[in-house]
């Protein structure tokens, strides 16, 4: 991570704010008729009537369950449909931030759910720690081969689901092609739920998680062709707690070379961000990710 500072970069910073993030969740609703709410409503609860009816003509499923508001509320609707014959499968990896899996424990423990731990090392594949676009095939690939040894060990003979959802399907996502191959379903995409009616509907059956940010893989805070390290990853990790801990919702740390990071946060905590950029920068260099001697 060491060199001169790229041209086309200002010396004057060694980290950037940057502002990405578009919600992709409840959007609120403008002064409408109560009977268009109504409606909205009820073609809401059609959509989860016909998604129950998908997945109780599977019968048995096991549903990958990352913590996340779409898994959390695909698992709920599953254990609602098929009582016992619906389990839940979270894989532990270094690549997932820590809070996650235990989010996914705490929440099968109070829903009754049985649930499965597998811990996955993706550092073991050598296409992923060198993170090319390709990455996510390989990641994917590699867990659904510890779940079908999973099964194999426990003689579970259901089909394997996961989370994604219909807005999910239009994104640069290799990963659903390596769970293709290995015969996952994506009931929510299927059926054509959007991640904001998922959010809806979440809410609407009473899941806490129904607005939680998302939160995906810590490897995505690299460009592709950054070789990928359990230190790098526990860096980043540390570093958005950290940010969390100051009061911003939802954000990213993104690391480039030359000991330069982005930190990307929501439109509207934009400016409290820039005012505390210099206690920002503090803390992106007590955690390692930021080294470039220019920075706030």
């Amino acid at each position: 991570m060491a060199g001169p500072l790229p041209s086309n970069l200002s010396p004057l910073v060694g980290f950037f704010l940057h502002s990405r993030f578009h919600y992709r969740g409840m959007t609120a609703l403008s002064p409408i008729i109560t009977k268009g709410v109504h409606n909205l409503e009820r073609n809401l609860a059609d959509k989860v009537d016909r998604l129950k009816n998908h997945i109780a003509s599977m019968g048995k499923v096991a549903i990958l369950l990352s913590g996340g508001v779409d898994s959390t509320f695909l698992a709920e609707v599953s254990r609602r449909t098929l009582g016992s014959n619906a389990i839940a499968i979270t894989f532990r990896s270094s690549l997932a931030p820590a809070g996650e899996a235990e989010e996914a424990v705490k929440w099968t423990e109070l829903a009754k759910m049985k649930h499965y731990l597998i811990d996955s090392d993706e550092f073991g594949v050598d296409q992923v720690r060198a993170n090319g676009p390709d990455r996510c095939y390989y990641c994917r690939k590699h867990r659904q081969e510890l779940a079908k040894a999973w099964a194999e060990k426990t003689g579970w003979d259901g089909t394997f689901c996961d989370g994604a959802n219909a807005d999910d399907l239009s994104d640069y996502r290799p990963g659903l092609r390596a769970a293709d191959e290995a015969g996952v379903r994506h009931p929510l995409a299927e059926v054509g739920f959007s991640k904001a009616e998922i959010r809806s509907a979440a809410k609407a059956m009473g899941l806490e998680c129904w607005n939680r940010p998302s939160s995906p893989c810590l490897a995505s805070r690299f460009p592709y062709g950054f070789p990928l390290s359990a230190e790098l990853l526990k860096m980043v990790e540390a570093s958005e707690r950290s940010l969390r801990e100051m009061g911003f919702s939802e954000l990213r740390v993104r690391c480039f070379p030359h000991g330069l990071a982005v930190v990307e946060v929501s439109p509207t905590e934009m400016d409290r961000a820039w005012s505390l950029r210099r206690d920002i920068s503090i803390v992106m260099r007590t955690v390692g990710v930021l080294t470039h001697k220019n920075a706030f």
